[in-house]
């Protein structure tokens, strides 16, 4: 299993939900408003730091607009986590 990093208020998007909507990482960097992801693999992209709240509730409803569902395919990593912590995400096997 594959792991990729992850930061508060950070996006994590699935992969294949992308894929299967014909949307690629420069289309997707572009509407989120990003140079290029945080860190991506085979299974799943993340993005951020986004700054604060209400952009990552912005962020998530550009891409709710794209047909994405928020949970099934995508999540805001968010909380309150000390600055000596490192988060990794990765797709769980079955």
């Amino acid at each position: 299993m594959s792991f990729i990093n992850v930061v508060e208020y950070g996006i994590v998007i699935r992969r294949q939900e992308l894929m299967s909507r014909f949307i690629d990482i420069d289309r997707l960097s572009a509407l989120l408003e990003f140079d290029a992801p945080l860190d991506i693999n085979a299974d799943v992209v993340s993005f951020g730091p986004c700054f604060g709240g209400e952009a990552a509730d912005e962020l998530t409803r550009r891409l709710e607009v794209l047909g994405l569902q928020y949970v099934d395919d995508f999540f805001v990593f968010s909380g309150e986590f000390p600055l000596w912590c490192k988060f990794k995400v990765g797709i769980k096997s079955d």
